[in-house]
């Protein structure tokens, strides 16, 4: 599935985020944004929502303390990575004049085998908002850049 991971803006060399042969049409329709912000149309798609399953039970395995009071969704998990990559693109991306961080690499955000970079992404978010005491993911908030 190596269009998928070109349209979301990976590799494409059908690296990590492969698992399933040929690709579909709604594969091909998304493309990747010029602007280096996440494609909420490839995130949102149905298929990769079912595709965050391994992940979503990954992360109640390995990461059950932080996420027992709010259980995440496979939509949500989507949500949630479409959040991270355009707080990454607001506040380390190409129009950011001395940005304090490198990006995440989109190719982390495609690795959907359970225990994979995402797996580790999405967990460590999770810890980090309920070490802050967040009760939910707000990260366009202002007060939240620090």
């Amino acid at each position: 599935m190596a269009t998928t991971a070109t349209a979301a803006g990976g590799a494409g060399s059908g690296g990590p985020a492969t698992g399933q042969t040929g690709g579909g049409a709604s594969a091909l329709s998304v493309g990747r944004k010029k602007d280096g912000g996440p494609s909420a149309k490839f995130w949102e798609s149905s298929e990769t929502v079912t595709q965050l399953e391994p992940i979503r039970l990954w992360i109640m395995k390995h990461y059950k303390k932080y996420v027992q009071t709010d259980s995440p969704s496979n939509k949500s998990l989507a949500g949630l990575v479409v959040q991270l990559q355009q707080f990454q693109e607001d506040a380390f991306g190409r129009r950011v004049n001395n940005p304090a961080l490198t990006k995440l690499p989109a190719k982390c955000f495609l690795d959907f085998k359970p225990g994979g970079a995402l797996c580790h992404i999405l967990g460590s978010a999770y810890k980090f908002k309920s070490e802050q005491g967040w009760r939910r993911f707000d990260l366009q908030n202002p007060s939240r850049m620090d």
